[in-house]
């Protein structure tokens, strides 16, 4: 078992890869028929104090981010669509979404599970995204950019996931030939389209007895 003991952050308006929306995503997206809503919350969560930004990384980003209401419309639409959900007309609340805590990979012959140390206390529409790598060999310190989605859990816990299945059928079984995975993961609020910040993790295989 190994415990991602240097998984971090990155910025909160981290873009996910293109290969995260050919998983989740619909083959078209709604259009963007009116983004005057969008140009207006723009607006108002520019004007907001840093005490509330802080409540809300995406908020806190836009502020000092030149977007247009369309992209907006985009940024927290995309989620919501590839959850499974509606896109929205007008601009939801804003609530913020807490980073998941630190990863603990079991990753062992059989066996490769993915438990989080933590997640936000109410739970309510959010899910756990999961992203992992092809395996990579020992030399490869670093390759959390090759990660790509291969779960979604609908209710987040810290109860061990098993994604085995969900592995194998992207990336094919883990080998001794190239052993290491990286991961990344976050929480995504499906009713808003927030997203946490993007935590990073790695594990190594090993054969077992």
């Amino acid at each position: 078992m190994i415990t991602s003991s240097g998984a971090q952050s990155v910025p909160a308006n981290s873009t996910c890869g293109s290969s995260t929306a050919r998983l989740f995503l619909p083959r078209r997206g709604a259009p963007v028929t009116d983004s005057r809503p969008f140009r207006a919350a723009l607006r108002a969560i520019k004007g907001i104090g840093h005490g509330q930004q802080s409540v809300a990384p995406l908020a806190r980003s836009l502020a000092r981010t030149k977007i247009s209401g369309s992209n907006l419309y985009t940024r927290l639409n995309y989620w919501i669509v590839a959850c499974g959900g509606t896109a929205v007309s007008n601009p939801p609340a804003l609530v913020g979404v807490e980073n998941p805590g630190a990863a603990t990979i079991a990753c062992q012959g059989e066996t490769f599970t993915f438990t989080v140390a933590s997640v936000p206390s109410d739970v309510t529409n959010l899910k756990l995204i999961i992203e992992a790598s092809e395996g990579q060999s020992n030399g490869v310190t670093r390759a959390h950019s090759k990660a790509v989605a291969i779960k979604m859990v609908a209710t987040p816990s810290t109860s061990a996931v098993d994604i085995r299945a969900d592995y194998v059928a992207k990336h094919g079984a883990p080998s001794a030939a190239a052993p290491k995975i990286f991961f990344r993961y976050y929480l995504v609020n499906t009713a808003t389209g927030e997203k946490s910040g993007t935590m990073l993790a790695e594990c190594k295989w090993t054969a077992g007895e």
